[in-house]
């Protein structure tokens, strides 16, 4: 029962490891001006498809990220009004 118990707990750890190192992702540090013009692009190049699928709207992408990518997305009406319902 011990060794099921420490072998739960490695993996617990292993999951917060892996979470840690995600906040050094260098995307983390882009300034949300420079991301929202990423954005602004990605759509751009991206809206040319006339498809439903997500591919096809990226702001629906973006904005399912993490919930900073999420706010800046909605603050770029722009980015919305990109999007074609058929």
């Amino acid at each position: 029962a011990e060794i099921f118990c420490l072998g739960q707990e490695k993996k617990r750890l292993k999951r917060y490891a892996t979470q840690l190192r995600s906040l050094n992702s260098p995307v983390r540090k882009v300034p949300d001006d420079i991301l929202r013009h990423i954005f602004n692009n990605s759509c751009d190049s991206m809206n040319s498809s006339q498809a439903l699928d997500l591919k096809s709207k990226p702001a629906m992408v973006i904005s399912s990220v993490c919930s900073r990518w999420r706010r800046n997305a909605l603050s770029m009406p722009a980015l919305w009004s990109r999007i074609l319902l058929e």
